[in-house]
């Protein structure tokens, strides 16, 4: 399953690169999260990284396709004792300037035991959709699910759900890209 993913979006940046027009309109996009696990009970930190390869137009409104990156640490709090686990994704990205919408393979990792040498790890498939104002200096409001094969994880019989608010720095407005 993940050679099937990481091929087709090796595909993808081929396909785009070979089209003038999207090579042009390729952007990067790096934002940080604060958030809450409703399964959990913990809260979560995130890095993203949203790149955008693809522009089409929408009625009047622009819509980006692309992939995107993120790590997160999410704090697992069972009993009196607290876990970091570690949630790492890459998605198929669709954005415009109000919503963001990804899915895409994940994975959470729980390094556990004296000195942290043991790990458990889940794959599973990973939803994130957003939402924000037009306005550019106004942050992402947006809830992340990832699903899994519960006989696989001992760690949460529960999929991860997390609310999010997010800042997203976009390089398109900055100046640096025209």
């Amino acid at each position: 399953m993940k050679l099937k993913i990481l091929l087709f979006f090796l595909c993808l940046i081929g396909w785009s690169a070979n089209r003038a027009q999207a090579v042009k309109d390729a952007y990067i996009s790096p934002g940080i999260s604060l958030g809450y696990c409703l399964s959990s009970h913990g809260f979560t930190f995130g890095l993203d990284c949203d790149i955008g390869l693809l522009k089409t137009m929408y009625k009047e409104d622009q819509v980006n396709y692309g992939i995107s990156i993120s790590k997160y640490w999410i704090n697992v709090n069972q009993g009196k004792q607290s876990f970091n686990h570690r949630m790492s994704t890459i998605n198929f990205m669709m954005e415009s300037r109000m919503f963001d919408f990804k899915f895409g393979y994940g994975r959470v990792k729980n390094p556990w035991g004296y000195g942290k040498v043991n790990l458990c790890s889940v794959s599973g498939l990973n939803i994130d959709l957003s939402y924000t104002q037009p306005n550019y200096s106004m942050p992402w409001l947006g809830f992340k699910s990832f699903f899994y094969n519960s006989a696989d994880w001992r760690w949460l019989d529960k999929p991860y759900y997390i609310p999010y608010i997010k800042y997203k720095y976009d390089f398109r407005r900055s100046g640096l890209k025209e």
